[in-house]
C-alpha cells in the first residue's frame, strides 16, 4: 500500500520462515487455505506485497508455493489481493474488439493509457460461482509481478 511503510528485511525473513514451516505441514497449509473473509483477505494482501517486495530473496520452490497457496485461497474464499482492483476505466465504444468461448474483449483508457478489458461472459447463476473461482486464480497467477498490471 501506498504511504505506508513496509516491513524491514528481518521481519520478511521471520515471515518467510514461519510460511515454509507452514507450506511443509499438511495441516497447517490446510488451515491457511480455509481462511474467508476479512482473514483471508488480509493474508492475500500480504502474500502479495511479499511477491512485489523488490529485494525478495527467496527460492523458486517457495516463490511457487507461495503463489499456489494465493490461487487456492482465493479460488476457496472468493477473494483477491486488494491491489488488484481497477476504477476508473472507462469504456471506449460500445462493441467488443476480439470474443473468445467465454470472454469479450473490450477497449477502454486507464489513467490515459490504452488498456483492454476481459469479460466474462455468464449464461445461468449456476456458473457465476465456477467463473468467480477461475477468475481469481487467474488473477494471482498473472498478476505476480506488479498488482498494478491487470491481465
Amino acid at each position: 500500500m501506498e504511504g505506508i511503510p513496509g516491513p524491514d528485511s528481518s521481519e520478511i525473513a521471520s515471515l518467510i520462515t514461519r510460511l515454509r514451516g507452514v507450506f511443509a505441514d499438511a495441516g497447517l497449509y490446510r488451515q491457511l487455505v480455509a481462511f474467508r473473509l476479512d482473514e483471508a483477505q488480509k493474508l492475500l494482501d500480504s502474500f502479495q506485497r511479499l511477491l512485489d517486495e523488490p529485494d525478495l530473496n527467496v527460492d523458486l520452490a517457495f516463490r511457487k508455493a507461495l503463489i499456489v497457496a494465493m490461487q487456492r485461497l482465493s479460488a476457496r474464499s472468493g477473494l483477491y489481493p486488494s491491489c488488484y482492483e481497477l476504477t476508473g476505466i472507462s469504456p471506449i465504444g460500445d462493441s467488443a474488439v476480439a470474443a473468445g468461448g467465454f470472454a469479450d474483449i473490450y477497449m477502454g483508457r486507464f489513467k490515459a493509457q490504452l488498456v483492454c478489458m476481459k469479460v466474462m461472459r455468464l449464461y445461468e447463476n449456476s456458473q457465476i460461482e465456477h467463473a468467480l473461482k477461475v477468475s481469481c486464480v487467474e488473477h494471482v497467477l498473472r498478476s505476480t509481478n506488479h498488482c498494478s498490471i491487470s491481465s
